[in-house]
């Protein structure tokens, strides 16, 4: 009876000193700007990465993206700029594809794009944002590509006027 009460004693604390412990690690991160945000029609934050589709003989289809303005300023003007002209690389060979990018309609490039507050906010409230803004991604130029793994930024800056 102790040589069993003995070996369950042993079983029992080599059981508990085995188990094994676990950890997870989430690394999170904020952009703040306290006066102007860009998020999804839903609230939602845009994502880091989309994937445009290839259709062959014709280029790349359009990646559309509804999306909202945020300001904590709704009386003044919000501008939209690229900071830099947009195309996509080939890793295998550089070919490379220019991208267009609209905004509600309105072609972004590296000048200054003007959204007036009463297009963005028709009521004058700017609590649940701006009207739904279409973000399209397109190939500037239809056409066929060379075959590759293309991948490129399209980064927009947005500030407000001081107007």
């Amino acid at each position: 009876m102790k040589k069993l009460l003995v070996t369950s004693l042993a079983c029992t604390l080599a059981v508990a000193f085995s188990a094994s412990a676990l950890q997870k690690d989430i690394t999170v991160t904020a952009a703040v700007d306290a006066n102007l945000e860009m998020t999804l029609a839903d609230g939602s934050a845009l994502p880091t990465t989309v994937a445009m589709q290839h259709m062959p003989g014709l280029g790349l289809s359009p990646h559309t993206l509804q999306t909202r303005l945020f300001s904590n300023a709704p009386e003044s003007n919000v501008i939209v700029r690229l900071v830099a002209s947009p195309e996509l690389t080939a890793a295998e060979s550089n070919a490379s594809v220019p991208l267009s990018v609209t905004l509600g309609n309105k072609t972004l490039s590296t000048s200054d794009t003007v959204f007036n507050t009463t297009d963005l906010y028709p009521g004058g409230d700017s609590s649940t944002g701006s009207m739904p803004l279409p973000l399209v991604i397109s190939q500037a130029s239809s056409g066929s590509l060379t075959s590759g793994h293309y991948n490129g930024l399209v980064s927009m800056y947005l500030t407000l006027s001081a107007d």
